[in-house]
């Protein structure tokens, strides 16, 4: 890995990849190839091919989708349930810690069939998954291109799994954060808006959470990232359970919050552990927005800096509270050299991330103006 490849995954996502559905290219299996590389170098991970055609599974998928080895089931229930959740985003697991997962997803649809419903949560529980983390600001969701519901709301046909209802804003809520020169720590989401319809639910004890709706968006940030890392350390039925993250689409909220627990674990040394920084960087620029399709370009034409803000995020995360030692129940938290490279690794990242974005803000700054 080198600084030309990081320079030109950044030029080709910024410029070329518009709003829309993929575009198969032979740089878009280039990069998708690389990212598989990645994530098989700690893992044993198979491919799950999602072509073009009648045999594609998701149009806003990557290619080549990875997932563990093991999991023998999961192709075949793929295929019989993609279409259960929004947009065929159907749950894929993208991170690994201790033979759990965080997988990613879109909201479900709405007016499903109860063996539906049961061929979802087939692929749940092929996953292993016991905890839902919803980001979701209403209920439900009715436009006449899509219908979609959360299981809080249909939760008769999710009995067996924890569900945590994290109110988060939308995209669009981040035009202000570059109107507010990129100040994350002063920004606040207007919770008693009407067209939130969520409130906080966290079924654990875990810190005060009864003042969330007034602190501000970083607050609110790390609030969410603290549960997720803790539920992760210590799961809510066995040590094997894993958890699932997803917001509408899934495409804006959750690679952010994915971001999050990827380098966080990481910057502890568990996983991942033989990526390089340029690696790491490249892993989540390129798997986790770009070939799940966070569409960079529109978001910046409309000045929806998310992508920005959460690299800005990165170093309110070196402490001891983000750190899955503070969470794993025999351990007494980080020791000072874990914090210590814990501190470098996350830097490091975004110095190496604000390399190559800001090698472009005249040409995304152009952008912008010309939408």
């Amino acid at each position: 890995m080198n600084g030309d490849s990081l320079e030109k995954l950044f030029n080709y996502y910024t410029l070329k990849v518009a709003k829309g559905h993929r575009t198969i290219t032979e740089y878009y299996l280039s990069v998708n190839e690389k990212c598989y590389e990645l994530l098989s170098r700690d893992n044993k991970m198979s491919e799950l091919l999602n072509k073009e055609g009648s045999d594609e599974l998701c149009e806003s998928y990557p290619y080549k989708i990875a997932y563990p080895t093991h999991i023998k089931n999961y192709p075949s229930l793929v295929s019989s349930c993609k279409d259960h959740r929004l947009r065929n985003r159907f749950p894929v697991p993208v991170v690994f810690y201790k033979d759990k997962y965080v997988c990613r997803s879109s909201t479900i649809r709405n007016y499903l069939k109860d063996k539906e419903y049961e061929c979802d949560c087939k692929t749940l529980k092929s996953l292993s998954i016991s905890s839902i983390f919803n980001f979701m600001i209403e209920k439900n969701r009715d436009k006449e291109e899509y219908k979609a519901t959360t299981e809080s709301v249909k939760k008769e046909h999710y009995p067996d799994l924890h569900q945590f209802l994290m109110p988060y804003p939308g995209v669009k809520f981040f035009i202000q954060y570059k109107r507010n020169n990129y100040r994350a720590d002063s920004l606040f989401y207007n919770y008693d808006h009407p067209r939130n319809k969520v409130q906080l639910t966290i079924p654990i004890d875990f810190e005060n959470v009864k003042q969330y709706h007034v602190l501000p968006i970083t607050e609110i940030t790390g609030l969410y990232l603290r549960t997720m890392l803790r539920v992760l350390a210590n799961p809510m039925q066995n040590k094997h359970s894993s958890i699932v993250l997803h917001c509408l689409s899934g495409w804006d909220r959750t690679p952010m919050y994915i971001t999050f627990l990827r380098a966080s674990l990481w910057a502890d040394g568990v996983a991942h552990q033989s990526l390089s920084t340029q690696e790491m960087l490249y892993l989540i620029v390129g798997y986790d927005y770009f070939l799940f399709h966070h569409q960079l370009k529109y978001r910046l034409q409309i000045e929806a800096e998310l992508f920005r803000f959460t690299f800005n995020f990165l170093p309110k995360m070196i402490g001891k509270e983000f750190s899955i030692f503070s969470f794993e129940k025999d351990s007494k938290g980080p020791t000072e050299e874990q914090l210590k490279t814990r501190k470098t690794k996350l830097l490091g990242l975004q110095e190496e991330f604000f390399k190559y974005y800001e090698k472009n803000k005249n040409l995304i700054d152009i952008i912008s103006h010309n939408y």
